[in-house]
């Protein structure tokens, strides 16, 4: 009898379990990976295109800035996690990553919202929109989304 096939048939949750394992760590990978070059792509349109320094784009970059960083530092550590069950990586490296993965997500979620607030209000008010919201205002939104996102680390 095959030894592959007689771990199947004593045990085969174990079996299914190392198949859904690689299923999940494959699947991870190829979401960081998507996530973090298409970012980029974001970030390298952003800085070669003159014409993309619209301030609805300033918004998106700093979505773009956010996610990258879910892509390229969260879900990489995440993986291992979720295919062990188990943090690998030491107790000090876990506190750091989670309070990175909560900030960077945190951003995103608020860059999300300021999109939005910012294309209701150019819509719903066009004259007003035009007459207040300028770059500084946009560099100010952008900085205060990154410091919402940091205060909940004091919370």
């Amino acid at each position: 009898m095959n030894v592959t096939m007689k771990m199947t048939i004593e045990n085969p949750s174990k079996s299914s379990s190392i198949i859904v394992s690689i299923f999940i760590g494959i699947c991870l990978s190829l979401i960081a990976l998507i996530t973090a070059l298409g970012n980029i792509v974001v970030l390298l349109a952003f800085y070669c295109e003159k014409k993309l320094r619209t301030i609805n784009d300033y918004f998106i970059l700093n979505m773009a800035i956010a996610d990258f960083l879910v892509g390229f530092f969260c879900i990489p550590f995440y993986i291992p996690f979720s295919i062990k069950q188990s943090w690998p990586f030491g107790r000090l490296f876990c506190k750091i990553w989670v309070t990175i993965d909560d900030v960077v997500t945190m951003a995103s979620v608020i860059n999300i919202v300021a999109i939005s607030i910012n294309r209701y209000w150019s819509i719903a008010y066009p004259i007003s929109y035009r007459k207040y919201v300028r770059q500084n205002l946009v560099y100010i939104v952008m900085g205060v989304v990154w410091c919402l996102s940091f205060s909940k680390l004091f919370i």
